[in-house]
């Protein structure tokens, strides 16, 4: 008879021995797989890149042009010319580790923003931040407050730590603080609000924001997800300094504006104390050597910034009065991307075939609960315009199958 592991004392360890019997043996395989995931993360699906399955073209032949992406909130226009050069130098230094403290970073973070060293921390990505904060400040009983209709990987985060997650309904396609603060009980340990709000592009203003804060428990972590600051043209939206309530976190990242999506940085900005204790649990050497280098020069180049921003508002007004003229309800939006809801889930997901069918990815947002509506990313000029033009064909091909049937 052959030795074996075996489970001794329920499972708990495991000693080398014999397993004399079919009866241990059986008992053995039914011990749950080393991999196999905790109880409450059944169900949970993995966050969906920008173009979902009911989005996606058909086979395309191939001699048509590839996808034109406007799915996943990118920045089309891409990093300056001296990022790619920082880039480009510090890809000589990839056989060593980055600044575990991110010091040239930070520091050139915090001469950016006005505020201190300390109040800043660096990861890769705002939701590996995010994600910190998950692990850091949740236990067993708490539990996270948000709006239902916003970025589908806080539900992601929530359910790895397998607390409940209370969300209310948008008003008006925009976070509802009034609701939100009526949601608060004893168990709140965490709210999330993300101004301007993705995948609506809605906003509620600095006031609001502020009152809300004042109102909040003390006891209550407020993350204030703020990815698409940049592109924000409104002064009376984004709030002043809030480093004076230290219970916020503010969210920020260069995968929008600063068009670095695929080196993965973002940072918070908050209390002293908060910001210590998220450095303390991050991985450590992220984000990596190129991110660094990348983000100290792409805030440098504050022209490059500029011309990003002032084309992707002018995109941003075309796409909403071109798909308002079309019939389609756009809403306002103060970022990089349009949202229109349409009649139903079934119409949404029809568009966005109808348009790859034409050569451009867009997304119907199910993810986020809300299945009738799509969401389009501004593109360079010819892209927006060749994404009118395909909505047109579209939805006359659509008028056009309605008449005939």
């Amino acid at each position: 008879m052959r030795e074996q592991l075996a489970p001794v004392n329920g499972g708990q360890r495991w000693k080398l021995g014999e397993v004399g019997s079919a009866a241990a043996r059986a008992a053995v395989l039914a011990e749950p797989a080393a991999g196999a995931l905790a109880p409450h993360l059944d169900g949970v699906l993995a966050y969906q890149q920008g173009a979902s399955s009911s989005c996606a073209a058909e086979p395309e032949a191939s001699e048509r042009p590839p996808l034109i992406r406007m799915a996943s909130n990118e920045n089309a226009f891409g990093p300056s010319a001296s990022v790619l050069a920082a880039v480009s130098r510090a890809f000589g230094q990839i056989n060593r580790y980055p600044d575990a403290e991110g010091r040239r970073l930070r520091e050139a973070l915090a001469n950016h923003l006005g505020v201190q060293v300390e109040n800043l921390v660096v990861d890769s990505g705002s939701e590996a931040i995010l994600a910190s904060v998950f692990r850091g400040i949740l236990r067993d009983g708490d539990e996270v407050v948000t709006c239902r209709g916003t970025f589908a990987g806080v539900r992601v985060l929530v359910a790895t730590r397998g607390v409940p997650c209370r969300e209310v309904p948008l008003r008006g396609y925009a976070f509802d603080l009034e609701r939100l603060l009526d949601a608060v009980g004893p168990r709140t340990k965490l709210m999330y609000v993300a101004n301007p709000n993705n995948p609506t592009g809605t906003w509620r203003g600095a006031a609001d924001l502020q009152r809300f804060v004042q109102h909040l428990p003390k006891r209550v972590l407020f993350v204030l997800d703020e990815a698409y600051a940049e592109y924000v043209c409104d002064t009376g939206i984004l709030p002043g300094d809030l480093r004076a309530y230290p219970n916020v976190l503010r969210l920020r990242s260069f995968s929008k504006a600063y068009g670095l999506a695929g080196l993965r940085i973002g940072y918070g900005i908050g209390d002293a104390a908060l910001v210590a204790m998220l450095r303390t649990i991050k991985l450590p050497f992220e984000p990596n050597q190129l991110a660094h280098a990348a983000g100290v020069a792409a805030l440098a180049d504050t022209e490059h910034l500029q011309m990003v921003v002032s084309a992707t508002v002018a995109g941003r007004g075309r796409l909403i009065s071109g798909m308002r003229a079309l019939g389609l309800e756009a809403l306002p939006s103060q970022t990089n991307f349009v949202m229109a809801a349409m009649r139903s889930p079934a119409a949404a997901a029809e568009l966005c075939r109808a348009v790859a069918r034409r050569g451009i990815q867009i997304r119907q947002l199910a993810q986020f609960g809300l299945p009738d509506c799509v969401r389009v990313t501004v593109g360079l000029p010819d892209e927006n315009e060749r994404f009118l033009v395909a909505v047109a064909e579209a939805l006359t091909a659509s008028d056009d199958a309605g008449e005939s049937a």
